[in-house]
């Protein structure tokens, strides 16, 4: 590789690294404004206009008399002080400037790189700008339906916003891996055999299903408030199976929109998850060690988000640990693609 070549790889290294830690902040930051009840404190969606802040206290006045017309003002917050209402809008204002920032990040180095990049590389990078612009047009999406006459967004919705967040960062991550250990993982063809390599590969493909519904279960949770119910552990109020969990009409809905079968389902997926952790570790022996890292990492990844989880639950849903465990969320999605990249390329090579 020429040194030319070299320091291009870099640049682009570089560029999605930073790319990704901005999703990861966002991420985080979104997990504050919805436990702090801050992501309604913006009733317009004005994506050029709205990066600009309230600069005088005309202009706060007039964003509080808006947000003073919305549902969850009258209906839960009659009475707040614009001194409160300046510290809900500032996480939310935060969300949307970082959601902007990746959108961002993302688009001009593209633009800058663009002529010296491949079209399959220009059209693989715009695609993370395009899934951004998705991303960020669901978070309105998802906003506008706590706007109309109940003041909580729909957890559907929110599902949708927090999953193609995962799924964008998932993605970035998996292009970083790409240009950092294609030469490494190409050379570990010699010390695995075939039949441990499509062993990995199949059970990865088996830990990203349980993953996705884990995540999707963990957002209707977060979404319905699930988490503020049955604070104990491991059983549910001395339940085992706790009872009303077909409540209402029709199993989907339950399934789906149930608090009490959201928060049920979330934790038996939590409980598969650690074991599948115990797996993977097992798993390893035989295995590069470069793969056997990725292993380890991963599976210390799901204990540490599983112990968050509980600790989260216990305390009530207390704000730090909230957050920590939907950060934690991400780092979980990241080890996981990085681990997933590798068994995919050595499945392939083997």
């Amino acid at each position: 590789m020429s040194n030319n070549q070299a320091l291009k790889k870099k640049l682009k290294i570089f560029w999605l690294s930073i790319c990704a830690f901005l999703v990861f902040m966002t991420v985080v930051v979104g997990g504050i404004t919805r436990l702090t009840g801050s992501g309604l404190s913006i009733v317009e969606w004005q994506p050029v206009a709205g990066i600009l802040p309230p600069l005088s206290e005309e202009d706060w006045l007039g964003l509080f008399d808006q947000y003073r017309e919305s549902p969850q003002y009258k209906l839960q917050n009659k009475g707040m002080s614009l001194d409160y209402f300046k510290f809900i809008f500032f996480w939310e204002y935060l969300h949307r400037i970082m959601g902007r920032l990746v959108g961002i990040a993302l688009l001009l180095p593209l633009l800058v790189f663009s002529r010296w990049l491949t079209r399959a590389e220009i059209l693989k990078y715009s695609l993370l700008v395009l899934l951004c612009g998705v991303q960020g047009f669901m978070g309105w999406y998802m906003v506008k339906s706590g706007l109309v006459d109940i003041p909580r967004v729909s957890h559907l919705r929110l599902a949708a916003h927090l999953s193609l967040a995962l799924i964008l960062l998932s993605i970035i991550v998996w292009h970083i891996f790409e240009l950092l250990f294609r030469d490494k993982i190409e050379a570990l063809k010699s010390e695995i055999s075939l039949r441990k390599a499509y062993n990995l590969f199949y059970f990865g493909i088996f830990t990203l299903i349980l993953l996705i519904f884990q995540f999707l279960w963990g957002a209707f949770t977060a979404g319905l408030k699930a988490g503020y119910m049955y604070n104990s552990f491991p059983l549910m109020s001395g339940f085992l199976i706790p009872p009303d969990l077909f409540i209402f009409d029709g199993v989907l809905k339950n399934l789906t929109s149930n608090p009490i079968t959201v928060q049920f389902i979330h934790r038996i997926f939590g409980w598969l998850l650690l074991l599948v952790a115990f797996c993977w570790y097992y798993l390893k022996t035989d295995s590069p060690r470069f793969i056997k890292v990725l292993i380890l990492l991963f599976s210390a990844s799901i204990i540490v988000q599983f112990s968050l989880g509980v600790a989260t639950l216990l305390t009530g849903v207390n704000i730090v640990l909230g957050v920590t465990h939907q950060g934690m969320g991400a780092i979980v999605v990241v080890l996981f693609t990085a681990l997933f990249w590798a068994v995919s390329k050595i499945r392939k090579i083997s």
